[in-house]
């Protein structure tokens, strides 16, 4: 399935379901191509993920980091916590993995609130709500539900004020 999403007409929400993988990949790829064309990549882009373990939040963020000019390969940060990657228009993408993290303090060390400030992140966070109120307000969050083998339900919310 090819996707054709026109970021500012479907959010501030919408939901679609994928059926492989790869059909996640693209989604997140097309997300991220529709928002580098938007006002939006301007400012500090926090997107917070939410599904159990292996409905597709790593999947999705390996797409939505193509989209984004990444060239290297994602892995699940899930045992360092965070991997900072070189992204389109010289900014940074950053993949956080709040499995393992259960208070703010544990954050600081890489710098948590000074990298959600910056216009210059993209910020990906897996497990996001172990910490939501750290978040900043203006965020994106995707849900993922497992329907099937390979069947997600997924839902993407923006809080951004345009």
């Amino acid at each position: 399935m090819d996707f054709y999403l026109n970021f500012m007409s479907i959010l501030p929400q919408f939901q679609t379901k994928t059926y492989s993988p790869l059909e996640t990949q693209k989604l997140a790829k097309a997300l991220a191509q529709e928002i580098k064309e938007s006002q939006l990549f301007n400012l500090p882009l926090v997107f917070s993920l939410e599904g159990e373990i292996g409905s597709g939040k790593t999947t999705f963020i390996q797409g939505l980091a193509k989209g984004f000019g990444v060239k290297e390969k994602i892995k699940s940060p899930t045992f360092l916590i965070m991997q900072r990657y070189r992204a389109a228009g010289g900014k940074n993408f950053f993949h956080f993995d709040f499995y393992r993290v259960s208070w703010e303090k544990d954050l600081a060390f890489v710098k948590f609130k000074e990298i959600l400030k910056s216009s210059q992140s993209i910020v990906a966070i897996e497990w996001a709500k172990r910490l939501r109120r750290s978040l900043p307000s203006e965020r994106i969050d995707i849900t993922f539900e497992v329907l099937d083998l390979n069947l997600r339900k997924i839902k993407v919310k923006s809080f951004y004020a345009l």
